[in-house]
């Protein structure tokens, strides 16, 4: 897949198709890019060494390590630091893995057929990699709790073997052996982690790829992470990428599909309420889409869609409220971007994006510029002071009321934030 030459041509047009000078919120500054190893293959963004800053961890796929790139407060990262994990690492995901307020590091390997388990130290260092057998091929790994005891458990797409592996967690970042679930479709490529049909389990579902069968499949958890039952529908033109998240605001989890062919290359997949879906409708950019991520970007409490394209760009399909999008805007970043991870960098209180670029060999970073806001102004007095802070406080891991970082929670992240602010007044 690291067709350089053609990838740089590319890349060349990508500059034309965004206005100088844009600005205002889903609109971002041109891109600053980070080395990793070589050729970067998924990134994952976390709060890596406790500081309340959001990190970055980029598996690389030829020199089968994992590039972690600490960040400094503002959106600019450390240089990386590399880990080894197996061979040929396609995905990574972030989560507490062994309950002790640390982020961890599930890593699949494609061609080790295991996932790696690296567990963080405290400090945004790891662990050397604990390995975890799963199916033949492993291309995709999600974290989430799939059995209901809080414990952050493994799913697993696994390619060759047509297969689903779960990994459930003993509670302390160590695992059951996998037990693994037909997925309706063969090759999975990607897989998703939400509630689908509202029974508050963890539900899957996969994209099923590379002409094999360009399907999506839903895997509904039927309790204790058992899944019996699954749904196909058809998703033509080679689906690569699959998130989940409510896209029309009826409060059910919707899917967004990346496809690498056709006309429109994101399909969107309305929930009807059951976990079942409507036939897709299509949504440009055009052909070439390999990642997408959901987040609200334009800072209007709606899920916009963030689609990495094989021609160096990232398009922006931002969301009217009903799971329509606007015609995209596109951003260059490096050479072949594959993977596309959303969070605040900068500590501002909207949303950026990270975007691994194989064919360049490194993480490019694009914030938001939305206006000039005032993170942790709770009481809209133009000061951040006591009083916010005791808003907060008294909001912390109960409800929203101090959700600085709009993420439906009041926890450590909103209150760095705070404490970054602290003493400020508002322009």
């Amino acid at each position: 897949m690291r067709a350089r030459t053609t990838a740089m041509a590319l890349m060349l047009s990508c500059a034309a198709t965004v206005a100088d000078g844009s600005s205002g919120c889903g609109t971002f500054a041109t891109h600053v890019t980070y080395g990793t190893g070589d050729c970067p293959s998924s990134v994952a963004i976390d709060d890596l060494n406790g500081d309340g800053n959001r990190d970055l961890a980029v598996t690389n796929r030829h020199s089968n390590t994992v590039s972690i790139l600490l960040n400094r407060g503002d959106g600019t990262f450390t240089i990386h630091v590399t880990y080894d994990v197996g061979n040929e690492p396609l995905s990574v995901a972030a989560e507490d893995l062994d309950d002790d307020d640390d982020v961890d590091l599930a890593v699949a390997n494609f061609h080790s057929s295991h996932v790696s388990i690296l567990l963080n130290r405290g400090d945004g260092t790891f662990e050397a990699q604990v390995t975890l057998d799963v199916g033949v091929c492993p291309s995709s790994v999600v974290i989430g709790d799939l059995d209901g005891d809080a414990d952050t458990d493994l799913a697993v797409a696994n390619y060759y073997s047509n297969t689903v592996s779960i990994l459930l967690n003993h509670g302390n970042g160590t695992f059951t052996p996998h037990v693994t679930w037909g997925g309706g479709g063969d090759c999975p490529w990607s897989i998703a982690m939400g509630d689908i049909d509202g029974d508050g389990a963890c539900d899957l579902a996969t994209t099923n790829s590379w002409s094999c069968c360009d399907t999506v499949s839903v895997l509904l958890n039927g309790g204790c992470a058992n899944f019996p039952e699954h749904l196909t529908y058809e998703a033509p033109l080679n689906p690569l990428s699959v998130a989940i998240a409510d896209l029309d605001g009826d409060g059910d989890a919707d899917l967004a599909v990346a496809r690498q062919f056709g006309g429109s290359s994101v399909l969107v997949f309305l929930n009807r309420g059951d976990g079942t879906f409507a036939a897709p409708v299509t949504f440009g950019p055009g052909s070439g889409a390999f990642s997408l991520a959901i987040e609200d970007l334009d800072g209007d409490g709606d899920r916009d869609l963030a689609v990495a394209e094989q021609d160096g760009g990232i398009s922006i399909l931002l969301n009217e409220g009903d799971a329509t999008f606007a015609q995209p805007t596109t951003w260059c970043v490096g050479m072949f971007p594959v993977s596309v991870a959303i969070e605040d960098l900068d500590g501002d209180g909207d949303r950026d994006l990270a975007v691994a670029c194989s064919d360049s060999d490194s993480v490019s970073i694009l914030l938001n510029q939305c206006p000039s806001v005032c993170p942790g102004d709770l009481d809209d007095d133009s000061d951040i002071d006591q009083n916010d802070l005791g808003i907060l406080l008294a909001c912390y891991e109960i409800d929203d009321g101090g959700d600085v970082d709009s993420d439906g929670d009041t926890d450590e992240n909103d209150l760095g934030i705070l404490l970054a602010h602290y003493g400020t007044t508002c322009d």
